[in-house]
């Protein structure tokens, strides 16, 4: 019922995907808030986005039982092994608006997003902190397979700064994107 009323539809299963039944990030962000009031779970933003259907949620939130939400947001994957693409949030701290774009992607490999661990919280203390832990979050995760960057807006920054980490722990990147950033804004 929930989904029912946060979509405005009628019926939903629990196979249905939450994109393709129309939500966006402003469904997301109610859904969630809905879903937090009614069950006693710590349910986040990388939940909706990782498991996008009621069934897949129940499976991650029994996986995930006490766990805090992960600023890494499985967007999309694809077969393959390929390049994992990171896409770093822009100043409102979510990956939400990079979610159609990850559904366009066919690469091989897989789309994740890194959101503010400070999402419904207190966010790092400055961009250099949130580019070290950005950068400990992906080496972590991406292993041996060779990934890249993708930052909008804020995200360009935090994609520089993020690069930079990386190539220093001896991980350089096939490319780093940016779109929409100003980087005279840096220099200051």
């Amino acid at each position: 019922a929930l989904w029912e009323k946060a979509l405005h539809l009628s019926p939903v299963g629990i196979n249905d995907d939450f994109l393709m039944l129309g939500g966006n990030s402003l469904t997301a962000l109610r859904l969630v808030a809905r879903m937090r009031a009614r069950f006693a779970h710590n349910i986040d933003l990388s939940m909706l986005f990782s498991g996008r259907t009621i069934a897949d949620i129940a499976a991650n939130l029994n996986a995930a039982s006490n766990s805090a939400g992960s600023s890494l947001v499985p967007l999309a994957t694809t077969s393959g092994s390929g390049t994992a693409l990171y896409c770093l949030h822009a100043g409102g701290r979510s990956v939400l608006g990079y979610a159609p774009l990850a559904q366009l992607v066919r690469h091989g490999g897989s789309v994740v997003g890194v959101q503010s661990p400070g999402l419904f919280s207190t966010p790092p203390n400055c961009m250099h902190d949130m580019a070290d832990d950005y950068a400990a979050r992906i080496l972590g995760d991406s292993s041996m397979r060779p990934c890249s960057l993708l930052g909008w807006s804020f995200g360009g920054l935090l994609a520089i700064e993020v690069a930079a980490r990386l190539h220093a722990a001896g991980k350089p990147g096939e490319f780093v994107s940016l779109l929409d950033t100003d980087l005279g804004w840096a220099a200051h």
